[in-house]
Formats: C-alpha cells, sequence, structure tokens
C-alpha cells in the first residue's frame, strides 16, 4: 500500500511538473511584468478585454521576407494604440532572402511613435544558409533599422539558436528569448535576457486560442523606459545602455525632475519631413522620432 501512495505521489509530481497550465501559473507570480506575441494565428483579438487582463505589453507580427505582411498586423495595431498596453512589432527574418531589401519592407510597413517598443527582429531559421551568411544578413537589417527608427532593434531567438548563431556576434542588443521550462534560460556570455517568452499555451482573455506569454526582466519603471525616444519630452525612454537592462533609481528621477523644471527644458517641436518622392524612396525623417540623418533608402 505504501509504494502504491509513493506511485501515485511520483505520478502526480511528473504531471505537475510538466503541464504547461502549472508552469505558467509558477511565472505569473514570480514576474511583476508580463505580455504576450501575437500573429495572425490568433485570428481575432479583443484588445480591450486583453488590456483588463493585466496585460502590459504586447508585440503583434508586421511582416516576414521582402513582401509578406501579416493580415492581422494593422488592426491589431491600430486597437493597440487605443489601449494602456505598451505595444512592439516584430519582423520574421529569411536569411535566404536579400537582408536590406527586408529591412525596407519593414520599415515601410511598420509606423513607431514614441514610447512604443523597439522593433524586434524574429530570426530563428537559417534557410539553409551558413553561419556566416546568417550573421552577415542580421547585422545588415539590425544596422538599417536602428538608423531608419533611431532606437536599437531587439533580437528574438530560441535559446538554442541564440546560442550557436547570435550571442558572439551582437552582445550589445537587447535580447527576447524563447525557453519553454521552469529555470529562468541562461544566455550565452552572461549575458541578461529583456524578454522570455516562456510558454506558448498560455490564456489571456479577449484571444480565444492559445498565446505565448512573456516576462519582462525588469519592473514597469524600466519597461516604461524602453521605447522609441522622444527629444521634446525628458522623461521619454532612454534606450542609452545596450546590453544591460534598463533600471530606473532615484538619480533618474531626480535628473529627470531637474530637467522637467529649468528654463531650458521646454522647446518647440519640430515637425517631421513628408514621406519620401512619388518613386518609392523612404524618407528617413520619415517615422524617426529621435531625427536620425540618414540617407534615403530604396530597394
Amino acid at each position: 500500500m505504501r509504494y502504491l501512495f509513493f506511485i501515485c505521489v511520483i505520478v502526480l509530481a511528473a504531471f505537475l511538473y510538466n503541464n504547461p497550465q502549472t508552469r505558467n501559473a509558477y511565472h505569473h507570480r514570480a514576474h511583476d511584468v508580463y505580455g504576450i506575441d501575437v500573429a495572425h494565428y490568433q485570428e481575432n483579438i479583443d484588445w480591450q478585454k486583453v488590456e483588463g487582463d493585466n496585460i502590459s505589453f504586447a508585440f503583434v507580427k508586421a511582416t516576414e521576407g521582402e513582401t509578406h505582411v501579416d493580415s492581422h498586423f494593422h488592426k491589431n495595431w491600430s486597437e493597440l494604440a487605443r489601449t494602456s498596453i505598451k505595444r512592439g512589432v516584430y519582423h520574421f527574418f529569411r536569411p535566404s532572402i536579400d537582408a536590406q531589401k527586408q529591412a525596407i519592407h519593414f520599415i515601410r510597413t511598420v509606423k513607431l511613435k514614441p514610447g512604443d517598443l523597439p522593433p524586434v527582429l524574429d530570426i530563428e531559421v537559417t534557410d539553409n544558409r551558413t553561419h556566416e551568411d546568417v550573421v552577415k544578413g542580421v547585422a545588415v537589417w539590425l544596422d538599417m533599422v536602428e538608423k531608419h527608427y533611431g532606437v536599437r532593434p531587439i533580437i528574438y531567438s530560441g535559446l538554442n539558436f541564440h546560442k550557436k548563431y547570435l550571442a558572439n556576434s551582437f552582445p550589445n542588443h537587447y535580447v527576447w528569448i524563447a525557453s519553454y521550462g521552469w529555470r529562468s534560460p541562461q544566455l550565452a556570455n552572461r549575458q541578461p535576457w529583456t524578454f522570455w517568452q516562456y510558454t506558448d499555451k498560455g490564456n489571456v482573455k479577449g484571444i480565444a486560442k492559445a498565446v505565448d506569454i512573456n516576462a519582462f526582466n525588469g519592473n514597469f519603471f524600466a519597461l516604461n523606459r524602453l521605447g522609441v525616444p522622444d527629444p521634446n519630452n525628458p522623461f521619454s525612454p532612454q534606450m542609452n545602455i545596450p546590453g544591460q537592462n534598463p533600471q530606473i533609481d532615484l538619480g533618474d528621477v531626480l535628473k529627470l525632475g531637474k530637467q522637467l523644471l529649468s528654463p531650458h527644458s521646454i522647446q518647440p517641436s519640430q515637425p517631421l519631413s513628408q514621406t519620401g518622392s512619388a518613386s518609392g524612396s523612404v524618407n528617413d525623417t520619415l517615422n524617426n522620432p529621435a531625427g536620425i540623418v540618414t540617407k534615403p533608402l530604396s530597394p
């Protein structure tokens, strides 16, 4: 009888350990700030209900490759703007397609505003390309997108893929890592993770299907600082310490307070330039709140 009892305990423990809902509940309590990422797979989303489920941020898929736009991107992106959820957007990278053309496609599709999360490059396949080709392509996309939006992009990948292809090449980028399990992911070279996708079987109000859920490695102040900067706002996100998780402390608060009280802190805003010419070129000042001046992009 005693052996039967121990067997039942072991079976129950194994079930709870491998049950995704049990892990989700554990992570939900272990982290202060969490959010979701979605694509057309989640179909129609009621973002008002999602907002009411204590979701702090949401990443939506925008583009893939050179021409594809997610069928639900524009709807998700516009409806997210009417909530308090901090929004982010990602591009699924195809190493077999020219990286410059992929970056231009993303830039033409996505309009970011100050406070939005930095753009994300989702890289998790090689398309049978060499290690060197993958890294070169990723570097091109990251550089072009950073120059355009004035903020350093985030890299998303699986734990093993990141370790094999990316860790030694992009140590100064924030990392959003996918790793499903109980333990917090340990990145190569002790690089900190900024976002952790800990499940793809989450349940959130307003979304009928299972959804990815992510933890943020920081508090709400840090999340609000992570985003596209506004040069005319002293409380604008300040993503200026690559490779580190942005935390806010008392010194930051005092510094920002002095800037706000300074008579020189209020500057007239400058209108953004108009869109590019009819030929289809993209003007880098469009969608570039930081005012980074670069050459116009063209295919």
